[in-house]
C-alpha cells in the first residue's frame, strides 16, 4: 500500500463514527451509510472513488463498555 492509500483507509475508518460526515477519503464521495434498524450497534459507511469506481467499506468497531462486554462474551468460549 502507498502512503496515500493508508491515509484513505484511515480517513474512512474514522468517518464511520461520524456517519461519513467528516474525514471523507481524498478522491472519494460518500456512497451509502449502513446502520442496523434493531439498534444493535452495527455501523458502516461506503465511499466510491469518483474516477475508478472502486469502493472503500468501513465498519465501526468497539465503542463503549457495552460493546466491549459483547465482544468478550462472543469470544470467551473460543
Amino acid at each position: 500500500m502507498t502512503n496515500e492509500e493508508y491515509k484513505q483507509m484511515l480517513d474512512a475508518s474514522n468517518s464511520v463514527y461520524t456517519k461519513g460526515l467528516s474525514n471523507i477519503p481524498e478522491g472519494y464521495v460518500l456512497d451509502n451509510i449502513f446502520q442496523d434498524r434493531n439498534n444493535n450497534g452495527f455501523k458502516a459507511v461506503a465511499f466510491r472513488n469518483m474516477t475508478s469506481g472502486e469502493y472503500i467499506l468501513a465498519f465501526a468497531g468497539t465503542e463503549d463498555l457495552q460493546d466491549a462486554h459483547a465482544d468478550i462474551k462472543l469470544g470467551w468460549e473460543q
